[in-house]
């Protein structure tokens, strides 16, 4: 088998695709005693388009690069087989299947050049219906959300598709009953070596800027054209008319399609922000104030409410009794809270830092012992014991907190009475040694006066 893969540049401005011949030779000759190829024909395989082999004739495929990918079947490409039932099976898929190839390798393709917002999807069950969905940022038909359909024949690509509007459009070159594009003359005449899937596309595109001059043989719509001629306003009242009642039943279900949208309700309230900003008249830096208000605002409630619901409340954002996340009451405890009341969390545990601080401050003490130490171990085991107690109880040992602080302050006190003392010593001892250096001075200058 040879396969030849011909590259031919197209005409410039029509396509940036290439154009070429695929071509997949089988062998025209078999030798029947070694089951090779015979060489026996010097006929220039490059002008053949058919080929007859065991008294059959096999029709070659014509198709444009870019346009069809064959999978080539290992056997048949390495020579290995020239089985009859191999060979027509094979020819025969390529056959059933080259369409469908053909059409899945052009889409592949238009993923590159489709124009900017516009969204493409073939249709599961049917490769032969793109649904197509567009927004508009400009032009008359600005803030448009428009559903089409491109429908493609089985003959495809040498027939030209067509291409319905399924939402509402008011436009010269739209029948308003069929919603049926009128392609023009030029991709009317359609040529399967210039025309591709990407100049529908943009012919769509150029439809909403109104530039062309329509003539009689194109025009779907007369009264579109008449106005577009001679009111404009008119015209654009229309336009705005058929726009809004698209918008409105953007989120209609529709059977067959593979553009169809949900309204969510957690989205609405974004919609709605988006809006107020727009029309806001006082804000300069609308996209900064979303942004702003989505992080520091929007976000923030999100994540402090209820996460089984959507729309949280106040009430649902500061919890309530039956909040995941509890509420203000329960964090900060009441008479009735599940794990005690605070005003007994709290003197309990001002009991035992009580305790605590007595312990450091017989540690601390300087005529303490370990006796007093464990004397006072076993005071903060007694506490623990009585933290169930009653009020008597928790009123006794505020007392004995009170009875060692007064221990610890009278300790601190001796300390400093300790302090006073060594600083007496100090002062006499530096004052007796002045006295003694002075009486040892004298003492000198008077036996240097003897002398």
């Amino acid at each position: 088998m040879w396969y030849d893969n011909e590259r031919i540049v197209e005409e410039e401005g029509i396509s940036r695709l290439l154009v070429g011949r695929t071509f997949a030779y089988f062998p025209k000759y078999v030798d029947g005693k070694n089951n090779s190829i015979s060489s026996e024909s010097k006929e220039n395989l490059d002008s053949i388009d058919n080929i007859t082999y065991d008294n059959k004739e096999y029709v070659l495929i014509t198709q444009r690069l870019g346009r069809t990918i064959i999978p080539l079947n290992p056997e048949l490409l390495a020579q290995s087989t020239f089985d009859q039932d191999i060979i027509d099976g094979y020819l025969n898929e390529i056959h059933k299947n080259v369409h469908n190839y053909s059409i899945l390798t052009e889409y592949s393709f238009l993923m590159n050049e489709i124009p900017r917002n516009f969204y493409c999807l073939p249709q599961i069950d049917n490769l032969l219906i793109w649904d197509v969905f567009i927004m508009l940022y400009s032009t008359v038909y600005k803030n448009a959300k428009l559903k089409l359909q491109i429908r493609l024949s089985h003959n495809y690509p040498n027939t030209c598709p067509e291409v319905f509007f399924i939402t509402p459009i008011f436009h010269p070159l739209v029948n308003i009953q069929t919603g049926k594009l009128n392609l023009g003359t030029s991709l009317s005449n359609w040529d399967p070596s210039c025309h591709y899937m990407s100049l529908i596309f943009l012919y769509i595109k150029n439809l909403f800027y109104l530039q062309e001059e329509y003539n009689k043989e194109t025009v779907e719509n007369q009264e579109a054209l008449f106005l577009l001629n001679n009111d404009k306003d008119e015209f654009i009242k229309n336009v705005q008319k058929y726009i809004n009642q698209g918008n409105k039943k953007i989120y209609d279900h529709m059977e067959n399609c593979m553009f169809n949208f949900n309204q969510k309700e957690e989205h609405i309230e974004i919609k709605d922000k988006l809006e107020n900003i727009k029309t806001d008249q006082v804000c300069a830096r609308k996209a900064e104030a979303f942004v702003h208000w989505l992080i520091n605002e929007y976000s923030m409630e999100n994540t402090n409410g209820d996460g089984d619901t959507t729309n949280e409340d106040d009430n649902n954002i500061n919890g309530d009794d039956n909040n995941i996340n509890g509420d203000d009451n329960n964090i900060n405890g009441d008479d009735n809270n599940i794990n005690g009341d605070e005003k007994n969390i709290n003197g309990y545990e001002n009991n035992i830092n009580g305790d605590e601080n007595s312990i450091n401050g017989y540690e601390n003490n300087i005529n303490g012992d370990e006796n007093s130490i464990n004397g006072y171990e076993n005071n903060i085991n007694g506490d623990e014991n009585n933290i169930n107690g009653d009020d008597n109880n928790i009123n006794g040992d505020d007392n004995n907190i009170n009875v060692d602080e007064n221990n610890i302050n009278e300790d601190e006190n001796n300390k400093e009475n300790i302090k006073r003392d060594d600083t007496n010593e100090e002062y006499n001892q530096n004052d007796n040694i002045n006295v003694e250096k002075y009486s040892m001075d004298n003492y000198i200058n008077n036996v240097s006066t003897n002398e």
